[in-house]
């Protein structure tokens, strides 16, 4: 059974990614409980690899929903909506550590809470609402995380950063290409793809999180380069098919690559 792509109506909001968004959503859920005690993955070797593509899987949907956005709407209203989009929420969450989250691990730690002491750590609660409005999430509140195997409150949001780095070289190129007059989005979007892929081999990507501003870019380029993948598949939606035949067998040859590599 073939069926066409571009008779999906995707942009509605009762498009099946909204599902690939849940399931990736906690796939990343268990991929952060390794700091639980006597917590130990016995999952099988395809699932693990498919924790750890969790977040790039987030920046596919990210690209191929967010180019659709840059292509329709001006630059200005482009940026407006993003904003609206992340800033509100993540706002809240990080007002939430620090009205909830930190005080009652304060409270656990020090079997009480004293909110003139709990305000007076260093760095202090506001250090740390204040150095998260710029997506610094490893700014401790004091020294309450020192007993527990973490290293920020927040830390899943780490990838935020990146993402609005996606969401402007998105915009700006759309918005140049627009200026320009330039038509043929796809070609130019597949020379910085490629383009992105070719530099990942020179900046490889580090294991870790960033810890200089050299592996920040090379973070960049790798998560840049995933996200304009699923740009061309936006860009390419009308040209592609939908066979369950080639799906189950594209399924089925990919469990048994993550089943048999090592690492």
């Amino acid at each position: 059974m073939v069926i066409k792509i571009k008779n999906i109506e995707v942009n509605k909001r009762d498009n099946s990614l909204n599902l690939l968004r849940l399931i990736f959503a906690i796939l990343v859920l268990v991929g952060h409980c390794y700091f639980i005690p006597n917590f130990e993955y016995n999952l099988p070797q395809p699932v693990i690899y498919l924790i750890t593509l969790a977040v790039p899987l987030f920046f596919v949907v990210s690209g191929y929903l967010i180019t659709g956005s840059a292509i329709k709407n001006s630059f200005k209203t482009f940026l407006i909506k993003r904003f609206a989009r992340i800033y509100p929420g993540y706002f809240v969450s990080s007002v939430m550590v620090v009205l909830l989250f930190a005080p009652i691990t304060y409270a656990l730690i020090h079997h009480g809470f004293d909110i003139n002491s709990y305000f007076s750590l260093n760095p202090s609660p506001i250090d740390y609402l204040l150095n998260c409005m710029v997506f610094d999430i490893l700014t401790p509140i004091g020294n309450i995380l020192t007993t527990i195997q973490v290293n920020g409150w927040n830390t899943s949001t780490w990838t935020l950063f990146y993402e609005i780095l996606c969401y402007l070289l998105i915009g700006i190129v759309m918005f140049l290409l627009k200026k320009l007059k330039l038509k043929n989005y796809t070609k130019i979007i597949i020379f910085l793809y490629l383009f992105m892929i070719f530099c990942s081999f020179i900046i490889p990507r580090p294991e870790n999180p960033p810890a200089n501003f050299v592996e920040e870019i090379a973070y960049f380029i790798n998560f840049s380069a995933i996200f304009l993948g699923g740009s061309i598949l936006y860009l390419i939606k009308d040209k592609l098919v939908f066979n369950k035949k080639y799906l189950i067998l594209s399924l089925i040859f990919c469990i048994i690559i993550m089943t048999l590599l090592n690492n």
